[in-house]
């Protein structure tokens, strides 16, 4: 407003607005215009402008300190593990709590669930201190970690008391899979946890009745069973005969149903094959060196067929993939490349198509790395750690982004609550000092992944060649909702055309959303160890030119590929290169894909582009690489029991838990006391619960009823200190109450910002130049007079 203001009294003061009676006082007043029209027009510039000023309402930030209400929730665990500790002098600790603040105290948990995140959401209300009795172990409800990172976003301090247990207790329990294929070695782990000092204890184990395990020890200890198994299911119990507190968890209950060997086709014209080896010895395997019918086959494997040799079973092959079974497309000097596969209808249905060159290897790539910046990533990366999530999350960043070329176009982007652009997408040439940048990143604020998800879409939407994306994470939200929304937004990049790598930072990463989002976004789930692989599947090969045909695992936590390294060379395989949709899993080190598989209708199609063994893979089938074969058949497989009329699927369970019973039925069960719901194709569910451990049996199922889960893990959760650190709480020992009223006080300590106007100083200077004026002009015409 000054500058029209002046204007306006430059204008004004160019006019005369006077009236003079005689000729003298005009000849007088125009010898002093000049001068005093100058003096005149500058005094006023200065009242405008500081009364305009002075409307603006300007004004300094002043920060208060507020002593605030230093008052505290107690929040003391009820639930049945407590009654391990000391809580005698939880009496004692109110009484001087209450010397120096108002205290609250409320119970939470109750029996054999201790939800203690469910107990911080109820009872914290911002800008309050809860203090936390209890083993730190939560077993029911909203996750802890999640709920203290909440906690902090509403600026509420946790802090903990580190109690120690007085009773001693051991608790057993058994690993494994339970369902297992006949004539196979299957391994059960036996473990057994020890809380203080319970002497010494006999451990056995019984396999359908029958002493397979008998061994003593006074502290804790892992013990393997392995055991061969008939057909039929099969009752695992371990047992503890120990002095100690807790006796309901000395005993556990394991199921395993072994399955009858389904029925492969082997489709070949080679019966010397190193493959068929293992079809026949771990499968009910047949040869054919044709398509035979296929109805009763759980999978097929077609060895080094061409396309017109096939050709007139296409129709026949579609169908049984679609139906839901396996097609297993093994590769040779007559298939593939070598076979007229390329542009066929039999393309079609594979995984890969006939290409030259290794993925990438020769387009443009474009990359970005969004990283997880929110407060749940300042927690410690696992036991023992003295680094924080986060700080492992920015060396892997740095680490894919140091993998680019010069050429490459990298981008990087940091969440929390939203999304931040950290550097654009632009060549890896113009950013000497992006990893300089990313580790500056701070953590701070809630989590929603979905809007790094968003802004790296937008990013790399019109883009040109390989568009990757590579989320860093622990896969935590802090909304509930917000794991559906982060599923869509990888849809949206597998339909642009953008593939999506997830990296799990932390002990706690929600492993489930975060291979979800790997498997909708059509890319693949890495652990922190294993990231490097991004360099091949970015086309970044490894190593010279000797191990170019080396075997890698690039997707390790895939169901054929996981706990696999493979080693060995190929000295041949067939060019193919992947489809936009389709999951390469091994590979060679210069990127060439091996093992390529994708679903197809309800079945599952896997290519394996090398041979079966006989000339070109013998490293494959050698004895310590050999497994990945038979995980490949059976992941084409799938459920062997699939085609039984009748069959039931139900997951152990423990004490007053509800499962789900499912049923694969031509018609509607019908069971005293159950009530079915249809909830899908001759697919039936029901609620199934015990009040008692033990072995219980449903239309030929068997299903081991456990302990609840409060029984173990026993003892104070060592992790509880770094997760309630992100609220800036500590936790204290019970001698230490003046250290914990102290520290209360302070947090309750509130710093509030105020705004300090600054109106009236150029108010006053107004006045000042005013009356400055008026003084000027009065002394001018006391001279003259």
């Amino acid at each position: 407003m000054i500058i029209p203001a002046v204007a306006i009294l430059i204008w004004l003061m160019r006019k005369d607005f006077i009236r003079f009676k005689e000729k003298s006082e005009l000849e007088e007043y125009r010898a002093e215009k000049k001068w005093m029209r100058r003096f005149m027009l500058a005094t006023r510039i200065l009242i405008f402008s500081f009364l305009i000023i002075a409307l603006a309402s300007p004004f300094a930030v002043k920060t208060i300190t507020l002593p605030g209400d230093a008052l505290v929730t107690l929040l003391v665990d009820n639930s049945t593990s407590m009654s391990m500790f000391n809580l005698t002098e939880i009496e004692s600790l109110q009484k001087e709590l209450k010397k120096e603040m108002p205290v609250s105290l409320r119970y939470i948990s109750t029996d054999d669930k201790s939800a203690i995140g469910d107990a911080l959401l109820n009872n914290m209300q911002g800008n309050d201190n809860i203090l936390v009795i209890s083993d730190g172990n939560n077993n029911d409800g909203r996750n802890l970690g999640d709920m203290l990172v909440f906690a902090s976003s509403l600026n509420s301090t946790i802090n903990a008391f580190d109690i120690k247990p007085i009773q001693n207790d051991a608790a057993v329990s058994i690993s494994g899979q339970s369902e297992v294929l006949v004539d196979t070695d299957n391994s059960f782990a036996v473990d057994v946890d020890v809380i203080g000092d319970v002497g010494e204890y006999s451990l056995k184990a019984w396999v359908d009745g029958k002493e397979v395990m008998s061994k003593k020890s006074s502290k804790s200890i892992s013990e393997v069973i392995i055991t061969e198994l008939p057909e039929g299911y099969h009752k695992i119990k371990a047992e503890i005969d120990s002095d100690d507190f807790i006796k309901e968890n000395n005993i556990f209950y394991k199921t395993v149903n072994v399955l009858p060997k389904p029925n492969v086709a082997f489709i070949s014209k080679n019966s010397a094959a190193p493959m068929w080896q293992i079809v026949g010895r771990s499968y009910k395997g047949e040869l054919f060196d044709y398509v035979p019918n296929l109805e009763r086959f759980h999978a097929i494997i077609i060895d080094d067929f061409s396309f017109p040799e096939l050709k007139q079973d296409l129709p026949k092959l579609e169908k049984y993939v679609e139906e839901g079974n396996g097609i297993v497309f093994v590769g040779g000097k007559n298939s593939y490349d070598k076979g007229g596969y390329k542009d066929t209808e039999l393309e079609q249905i594979l995984p890969s198509r006939v290409g030259y060159g290794a993925l990438n290897a020769g387009s443009k790539l474009n990359v970005v790395v969004v990283i997880d910046v929110s407060l749940s990533t300042g927690i410690s990366f696992g036991s023992g750690s003295s680094n924080t999530k986060v700080d492992i999350e920015k060396s892997i960043a740095v680490g894919v982004i140091n993998s680019l070329r010069p050429k490459d176009n990298a981008g990087v982007i940091a969440f929390n609550w939203d999304a931040y652009v950290v550097s654009e997408l632009s060549p890896m040439y113009e950013k000497p000092y992006l990893n300089r940048t990313i580790s500056k990143l701070q953590y701070v604020g809630g989590t929603r992944i979905f809007t790094g998800l968003q802004k790296a879409l937008a990013m790399l939407r019109f883009k040109e060649g390989s568009r990757n994306v590579v989320l860093i994470s622990d896969g935590r939200h802090s909304d509930t909702n917000a794991d559906r929304h982060t599923i869509n937004y990888a849809a949206s990049l597998a339909e642009e055309g953008i593939k999506l790598y997830t990296i799990g930072v932390g002990k706690d990463t929600n492993e489930e959303l975060m291979k979800q989002l790997a498997e909708t976004g059509k890319g693949a789930y890495y652990k922190p160890s294993e990231f490097d692989r991004l360099e091949i599947v970015f086309g970044r090969a490894r190593g010279n030119e000797s191990k170019a045909n080396e075997l890698i695992v690039v997707e390790p936590n895939h169901f054929i590929t996981q706990n696999i390294n493979l080693s060995g060379y190929l000295s041949g395989f067939n060019f193919v290169l992947p489809k936009s949709s389709a999951r390469v899993l091994v590979s060679t080190a210069e990127n060439n894909p091996i093992i390529t598989s994708w679903r197809y209708g309800l079945g599952m199609v896997i290519s394996m582009s090398t041979d079966d063994g006989f000339a070109w893979s013998g490293d494959m089938f050698n004895k310590h690489n050999s497994k990945i074969i038979t995980r490949m058949i059976n992941y084409a497989v799938g459920d062997p029991e699939r085609k039984k009329e009748f069959y039931v699927k139900v997951e152990d369970t423990r004490v007053n838990a509800e499962t789900q019973i499912l049923v694969f039925s031509k018609k509607l069960p019908s069971y005293k006391g159950y009530n079915f719901t249809k909830t899908d194709t001759d697919t039936y569910e029901t609620a199934f619960k015990s009040s008692s451990a033990g072995f219980n049996e449903f239309a030929g199922t068997i299903i081991a009823v456990n302990y609840p889960k409060e029984y173990k893990p026993l003892g104070f959760n060592p992790e509880l200190e770094s997760l309630i650190s992100v609220t800036g709480g500590k936790i204290f020992g019970l001698d230490e109450t003046e250290n914990l009223i102290e520290k209360i006080k302070n947090d309750s300590k509130r710093e509030v910002t105020e705004p300090v106007y600054l109106r009236w100083p150029f108010v006053i200077a107004a006045i000042a130049a005013l009356l400055t004026e008026i003084f000027v002009r009065m002394i001018r015409r006391y001279q003259k007079a």
